[in-house]
């Protein structure tokens, strides 16, 4: 038994070692930490004996997981306008640049070039003196929509000419125009090195701007700032801070790492500086990957002040210690790009941020981090950020209350993600989400397996007071995607409390998929999460979902889960769609173990794809329930300001009061019924009554089941009611008759004006189109392009209110015609089929053909009359030759005889080959047979569709290859390719007034060949 102790380091002249544990053990496990990934180490093992005698191995190596590596394919692999269409719906389909997102730095030697692609694209920059420019910037690793290049190694007071090339997922590319920029020296500058010494660089000369003129590599801290009024322009140089042994560790606490000036950061400034300006260059942690404390430590940038005044811009920066956070104490920070490697996270409530920033921050590409992606005490707007998730409550962004988060693209997967956190008095909106949960890990302890996606959150903790109020979310797009196993999907996930008061959410497009079966059994999942303390729920007051598209395959509301539970929720003019057919979807879901919701009210829904107010689920055993209504609009005609409008439900209680506005209109929301666990309860006929003092009253039964739109005479007492419409009746007809419709449609003249009902007849369902004689008439007919079932609807709108009905036609197929085709054959051949063959009118019919040996068939077909000369090669030894054309014999013209009247053939040896040419004449659209008989077994046909001639040629075993040719003469120029595929290229000849094909290599067997002659 011994101890156990590891050295291990990436270089000799730096070796870390982990503490001797000094228990005596025979089987040793030891933890490294504070590991680069991607990073090959050297180590040995070190031992003790129990007598004191030690003992050290040989070394030996390992390479660190490439994390970014992997989570950059899995980006690749899961987000972007290819995997999700609704990237392309949003943003548009073709690619293009977004000039208001160009941001354009020049230094002395470098400049730095912001810019934005409506569509994730890789892109880079073309730039030189002259227009040829000559010099080329790096591709990202990923398409991305937010874009940083730097243009290095520029001549000083100099103009360069660049360009900016982009090429999204699809290999679609877009240039920009020639663009110009111009180098200068900056007044008064001192540079680094040279003018400071260092590192650390100690910057204490306010008033100046500071410029790099190379990269720096440095063991600790990089650059001091010990002056306010200072610019430091890293001139597109890299500092390479962390590189060697720190003055201070993680076990030396926050505090020290933080505060500290020889801690170790890339740029570190002191308490209360101000009008500080970092732009235009890299950051790097270097090999020592020093681990942080709550955050602090080792971090890009550390600004104790937190002024508005520090603006950072133009900035790359990257790390991966544990639990080091990016950039921190900046006031703006715009146009830069953050790169975090690492994975440990020390303490989750104190979080891991990428960023955070006292003022705006905008136009930022956050490529990874393991926590927090952007907090700011401003607006967060245009930014792009990838979180990869390693401990409870990750966030896209944190805001501020009272501020303003919109257009920014977020996109998570991991542990546990939250897209949008929560204030007071926010506005969000025009915010693309895309997340994407996978298999539930270990990543953190605290809640074991778990992968959590979450768009927009609001939570009040219980037992909190805190005011939430004037939140307002809207134009947002929310994909969440989850596979084996996700635990949650939740689009929105907001709380209902007493305390959270006038928060909107609408015209937000939210879509949430189970990606496989596992999911869909496990994951607590719907495109809105009514959340809340549940015992406050009698006291809860109504969140507004309105004119929310909410798209999923498994749930598209949900009352409630484990988290929280909420009531009293508002959805009106909601459309819910079902896509896809997985059998444990609903619609609505309610309830979770005993707790409580209901008091939500559905009004004005819309559904597709099958979603429905009648799938849906109640969960657990609390007081749960929803109600149905719609919208009934009432106008007065003529104009009635004032009048009392009131409706009462079966029962007599009224549910609605209220007055008509200055144009004589009013809309109320009527509850149709409540569905609860034990049923479902109407509340509807509804009495609507409208009274108005010098007017006459009126009062009748309405039936709400859908929205009404009534228009009330109060000078007579008259309501305009919905035109009457029926259809007609059901029929069956069959193919090609048209169906006879007869409509009726009936009004009561109002409104008036104009006194006029609009008739319209519309395919309902049916796989084929329809086409009516007038679809404006009542009275027509309807032809149809396909058998099926159909339903038609006829529609009567009077200006104020629209009636439909819809008729069942069934279309029967049009009755098949057969034709009867009788074939024989002599006793040396055989046809198959054979005797009488039934075939359908229009279609085609195949025989196979063995003639008697020596029968050669050739047939040819034209679109208009012609006069021909076909080639028929015969082996050398063809005996008894015979031609018939139309089974009419054709005289042979012998040599140096004149030729006989047309048809005639003639035969000419060459070689081992025999040529039969056979002039005749093809009528117009017609064919022409042509019979050849000789001693050998042969087949060929020729036919025609349109300008396409193809001619068929058998070969047969026996013949040799070298004697098997086919030729077409034809007195125009035609094409001809050979569509076998089996045949080699090469043997083929193309002439003005002869197409010829040889084929001179072996084919075993009987062969058919298929050559196409097109003009």
């Amino acid at each position: 038994p011994a101890t156990s102790q590891v050295e291990y380091w990436i270089s000799p002249e730096y070796v870390k070692s982990t503490a001797e544990d000094p228990t005596l053990v025979t089987s040793h496990s030891v933890r490294l930490n504070e590991l680069a990934p991607d990073t090959t180490y050297t180590y040995r093992v070190l031992s003790k004996s129990e007598t004191g005698e030690s003992a050290v191995s040989g070394k030996y190596q390992f390479t660190t997981y490439d994390i970014y590596g992997i989570f950059n394919q899995f980006c690749i692999n899961s987000f972007g306008a290819e995997n999700e269409p609704l990237v392309y719906e949003v943003f548009g389909q073709e690619p293009a640049f977004l000039p208001e997102s160009d941001w354009v730095h020049e230094s002395e030697n470098s400049a730095v070039i912001g810019f934005e692609t409506n569509l994730p694209a890789k892109t880079y920059i073309e730039y030189g003196e002259t227009t040829a420019y000559g010099n080329v910037t790096e591709q990202p690793e990923r398409p991305f929509s937010l874009h940083l290049h730097y243009l290095k190694n520029l001549s000083i007071n100099t103009t360069y000419h660049y360009k900016i090339i982009a090429v999204d997922e699809r290999g679609n590319r877009l240039e920009s125009e020639d663009r110009i920029i111009t180098t200068q020296a900056i007044p008064g500058a001192l540079h680094i090195p040279g003018d400071v010494t260092g590192p650390p660089y100690e910057l204490t000369q306010g008033g100046v701007t500071y410029v790099l003129t190379e990269n720096i590599t440095a063991d600790r801290d990089a650059i001091l700032i010990r002056a306010s009024d200072i610019t430091i322009d890293l001139n597109g140089y890299t500092i390479t801070y962390d590189n060697g042994t720190p003055v201070y560790t993680k076990e030396d606490g926050w505090p020290t790492l933080r505060y500290e000036p020889e801690s170790t950061h890339g740029i570190h400034s002191d308490w209360m500086r101000t009008n500080i300006t970092i732009v235009n260059g890299l950051i790097k942690q270097g090999k020592n990957n020093g681990a942080g404390n709550n955050q602090f430590g080792f971090n890009p940038i550390c600004i104790l002040s937190s002024s508005e005044t520090i603006e950072a811009a133009g900035i790359s920066v990257e790390y991966s210690g544990d639990s080091v956070g990016g950039i921190f104490g900046v006031g703006t920070i715009h146009h830069s790009v953050l790169l975090d490697k690492g994975t440990v996270i020390d303490n989750r409530h104190q979080a891991i941020r990428a960023l955070s920033a006292a003022q705006d921050v905008h136009h930022t590409l956050v490529k990874r981090c393991r926590h927090r992606g952007i907090e700011a005490q401003g607006n967060i707007y245009k930014n792009e950020a990838y979180v990869d998730s390693y401990a409870t409550n990750a966030f896209g962004v944190i805001p501020a209350g009272g501020m303003s988060i919109y257009g920014n693209r977020l996109f998570g997967t991991g542990y546990n993600y939250y897209a949008v956190g929560w204030e007071s008095g926010l506005t969000v909106y025009g915010n693309f989400i895309h997340l994407q949960g996978t298999q539930p890990v270990d990543r953190s302890v605290e809640y074991g397996a778990l992968c959590s996606m979450n768009g927009i959150r609001l939570t009040q903790y219980g037992e909190n007071t805190n005011l939430y109020e004037n939140n307002e979310y809207y134009n947002n797009t929310v994909v969440i995607y989850g596979k084996e196993g996700t635990t949650n999907m939740r689009a929105f996930c907001l709380f209902s409390d007493p305390y959270v008061q006038n928060v909107s959410v609408h015209d937000n497009t939210v879509k949430v998929i189970s990606q496989d079966a596992i999911t869909s059994e496990n994951s607590n999942a719907g495109c809105i999460i009514v959340q809340g303390l549940n015992d406050r729920s009698a006291e809860h007051l109504p969140i507004s979902y309105e004119n929310n598209t909410l798209i999923s395959n498994i749930c598209n509301i949900k009352f409630g889960d484990s988290y929280g539970i909420g009531s009293n929720t508002y959805f009106k003019n909601n459309t819910f769609i079902k896509i896809g057919d997985d059998p444990l979807y609903e619609t609505i879901k309610s309830g979770y173990w005993i707790w409580d919701t209901y008091g939500h009210k559905l009004i004005d829904s819309v559904f597709e794809g099958g979603a429905s107010y009648n799938s849906f689920k109640f969960e657990g055993t609390g007081i749960r329930d929803f109600s149905v209504g719609w919208t009934v609009a009432v106008s007065t005609d003529p104009v009635v300001t004032g009048a009392q409008v009131a409706i009462k439900d079966k029962d007599g209680n009224e549910t609605f009061s209220g007055l008509t506005d200055q144009d004589g209109k009013l809309s109320a929301p009527v509850l149709q019924y409540i569905e609860k666990p034990t049923g479902r309860t109407y509340y509807t006929p509804h009495t609507l009554t409208v009274t108005k003092a010098g007017y006459e009253s009126y009062s009748a039964g309405i039936t709400v089941d859908k929205q009404l739109d009534l228009t009330i005479n109060l000078e007579t007492g008259a309501v305009n009611q919905a035109p009457a419409v029926n259809a007609g009746l059901d029929q069956t007809i069959t193919l090609p008759n048209a169906a006879t419709l007869d409509g009726t449609v009936s009004d009561d003249g109002m409104p008036n004006p104009p006194a006029l009902v609009n008739t319209s007849w519309s395919k309902e369902s049916g796989a084929g189109t329809v086409t009516f004689g007038d679809s404006s008439a009542v009275d027509t007919t309807a032809s149809f392009s396909a058998a099926g079932i159909y339903i038609l609807k006829l529609t009567a709108d009077d200006s104020g209110l629209a009636t439909s009905d819809t008729v069942t036609i069934a279309v029967e197929p049009e009755p098949i015609v057969y034709h009867t085709i009788t074939t024989t054959s002599g006793a040396g051949g055989s046809i198959s089929p054979s005797g009488g063959v039934q075939v359908p009118h229009g279609s085609d019919q195949t025989f196979a053909i063995v003639p008697d040996t020596g029968y050669h068939i050739v047939s040819v077909t034209a679109g208009g009359a012609y006069r021909g000369y076909v080639q028929i090669v015969l082996p050398s030894d063809a005996k008894e030759v015979t031609i018939t054309v139309n089974g009419e014999g054709v005289p042979r013209r012998e040599a140096g005889i004149a030729a006989p009247t047309v048809p005639f053939w003639e035969w000419s040896a060459e070689g081992d080959i025999s040529v039969v040419g056979l002039a005749f004449d093809v009528p117009a659209g017609g064919m022409s047979s042509v019979g050849v008989s000789y001693g050998r077994e042969a087949r060929m046909v020729f036919g025609s569709t349109g300008a396409v001639f193809e001619a068929y040629d058998q070969k047969q075993a026996g013949i040799a290859d070298a004697s098997w040719q086919l030729s077409l003469r034809y007195p125009i120029f035609w094409e001809a390719s050979e569509e076998q595929g089996n045949l080699p290229a090469g043997n083929q000849a193309f002439l003005a007034k002869e197409a010829q094909l040889e084929y001179n290599t072996t084919i075993p067997g009987d062969h058919l060949v298929r050559v196409r002659f097109k003009k």
